[in-house]
């Protein structure tokens, strides 16, 4: 099967085998060099309908087979542009992961202090202190503990959830949160040095908290 004008092969067309009573005996599809072969039920008389989107449809005369005998048909099909149905196609934006949890938000009121992705790869951070350089009212001791106004040791939040509770210094024989992610996993920090700006949902100390958000939780 060849294209009427271009004589180029039509491939994945469909063939149909009719009998005369219009009925199909037979399908095919063709190759990538328009190739087809159809196997008639027994001898008679038989006829070809081609179909392809972008051509119009090709109905050859009508032929006989006997018993045995092979045909061979070279179907020429005129190009003919069809109209598709439009498809629409909606796109639902991606709101960044810290955007969806209010990092930025929170940064715009003024309340606490933050470290965004930009300001932590400026830093090149090292160990966990690091992240924390600069930062008014904040120290970290060595056991990972972070204490802010008075001394007062923080809440830790990771990805909304709280790992280490602030008030009290933790036990020699709990995880610090340091112990629970590396340096380089961290996207983003928020500091809340004293209870005053604390996000309510991390109320959970009266010294303030410290919210981190990892890279592996952004999407």
């Amino acid at each position: 099967m060849f294209d009427a004008e271009s004589g180029v092969p039509i491939s994945m067309a469909n063939v149909a085998l009719l009998a005369t009573d219009d009925s199909i005996v037979g399908r095919h599809v063709t190759d990538k060099d328009g190739r087809f072969v159809i196997r008639a039920p027994e001898a008679g008389s038989y006829w070809l309908r081609a179909t392809r989107i972008g051509y119009a449809p090709f109905t050859t005369d009508t032929f006989a087979l006997e018993t045995g005998q092979d045909a061979v048909a070279e179907l020429r099909l005129r190009p003919s542009p069809t109209a598709l149905d439009p498809i629409e196609v909606v796109v639902e934006e991606r709101v960044p992961w810290m955007v969806r949890v209010g990092f930025y938000k929170r940064q715009a009121k003024g309340f606490g202090q933050f470290r965004t992705p930009e300001d932590i790869e400026a830093l090149h951070p090292i160990y966990h202190a690091d992240l924390f350089y600069g930062m008014s009212g904040v120290r970290v001791l060595s056991n990972g503990s972070v204490l802010g106004s008075g001394f007062c040791p923080l809440s830790v939040v990771v990805d909304g959830l709280l790992v280490q509770r602030g008030g009290t210094p933790p036990s020699k024989t709990d995880p610090s949160w340091t112990d629970l992610m590396h340096v380089n996993d961290i996207e983003a920090i928020e500091v809340y040095p004293h209870p005053g700006g604390v996000p309510v949902w991390t109320r959970s100390s009266p010294c303030g908290a410290i919210l981190i958000w990892t890279k592996g939780h952004l999407r």
